[in-house]
């Protein structure tokens, strides 16, 4: 038996992807379908990456390779990362404040809290993005304000002892904003 040919990829390819994974829009078994390479290599591939960004940002060259990628991918408003020494050293900052780039931190130890938010996307795409066909931007962005109302006033949370979240939050406020949200509840169900 003959041995089996692996494929080789280009740094630029690598990078491409890897970018792709960074940005958490997609799962990583959706990106290496859509470039038709198998999902077992893009670990290493981000590890790689991840483990050469202090060489990235280092001198002319970090300025460089932010210009570069400023032409090619545009200006973003923000950019949110946790504290991993690649994105808190003083030169990766500068760069993102002198491009005008707001810069949010998730705070040291803050891991946990990715629990909660991964849950709710988690919840959001099987119980609406998988199953609705989206024909345009405001049709998105309808049925995402709906699933957001029904996840708040309608979906009951084992963890709530099956109560909404809306009751949760509603039932620890003063007796006034009780009774506002009640009127407004029951406008807004009718």
């Amino acid at each position: 038996m003959g041995k089996r040919k692996v494929k080789e990829y280009n740094a630029e390819f690598k990078t491409k992807v890897v970018l792709e994974v960074l940005k958490e829009s997609q799962t990583q078994a959706e990106i290496a379908s859509k470039y038709k390479i198998p999902s077992s290599t893009i670990p290493s591939w981000v590890k790689h990456f991840l483990g050469n960004a202090e060489n990235v940002f280092k001198g002319r060259q970090l300025e460089k390779n932010h210009k570069e990628d400023i032409d090619k991918y545009g200006i973003p408003e923000i950019f949110n990362t946790d504290q991993g020494s690649q994105f808190t050293s003083d030169e990766f900052i500068k760069v993102l404040k002198s491009n005008g780039i707001k810069v949010s931190m998730d705070g040291v130890g803050r891991a946990l809290d990715n629990i909660f938010i991964e849950r709710y996307w988690k919840s959001f795409k099987y119980e609406s993005v998988y199953l609705h066909n989206y024909f345009n931007v405001f049709d998105a962005k309808l049925k995402t304000s709906q699933y957001v109302t029904f996840y708040n006033s309608r979906r009951f949370h084992s963890s709530l002892d099956y109560k909404t979240p809306d009751q949760i939050y509603f039932a620890n406020l003063p007796k006034t904003s009780q009774a506002m949200h009640n009127e407004f509840l029951e406008k807004k169900l009718s």
